[in-house]
């Protein structure tokens, strides 16, 4: 056998490093609960806010918020869209359209005026699709129309 000892130096150095390597990459180690515990992909989205709705708080401890109809959302519809031919102050134009302010339709019956023209009946100016009116907006009309005297 050969006993030259920079040979065995030379292996001892190797085999040292080895170890050293397989200890630092955690061999002989168990794993941790948490490396063993699976991990669920991050989402790929992200949200944006395209709009704010602001809703009233209570003024006063203890008391409760609530949201009513839009009194003023209702009037700017009503000044845009049916003032020409019930008035300003829906009392009516003659030769245009009847008498509205303080009209009690209900809600379906209000709605089949504004959307068909009662069947058709009121003619094709008076059509106004969901595009033109939306539905909060539609309530909000009749309600500011029942409010007036």
């Amino acid at each position: 056998m050969n006993r030259n000892p920079v040979r065995w130096i030379v292996l001892a150095i190797l085999l040292m490093s080895v170890a050293a390597a397989a200890l630092a990459c955690g061999a002989g180690r168990r794993p941790s609960a948490e490396a063993t515990r699976p991990t669920l992909a991050t989402p790929k989205f992200r949200f944006q806010a395209t709009s704010v709705i602001a809703v009233p708080t209570a003024a006063t401890p203890g008391a409760t918020a609530t949201v009513g109809p839009d009194l003023a959302q209702g009037k700017t519809i009503y000044e845009r869209r049916c003032a020409a031919c019930h008035g300003p102050d829906g009392a009516g134009i003659e030769g245009k359209g009847k008498k509205i302010a303080g009209a009690q339709l209900d809600a379906v019956e209000f709605t089949n005026i504004l959307r068909t023209a009662d069947n058709g009946r009121l003619g094709q100016s008076h059509i106004f699709g969901p595009g033109a009116i939306s539905p909060t907006g539609v309530e909000n009309l009749r309600l500011y129309l029942q409010s007036l005297p």
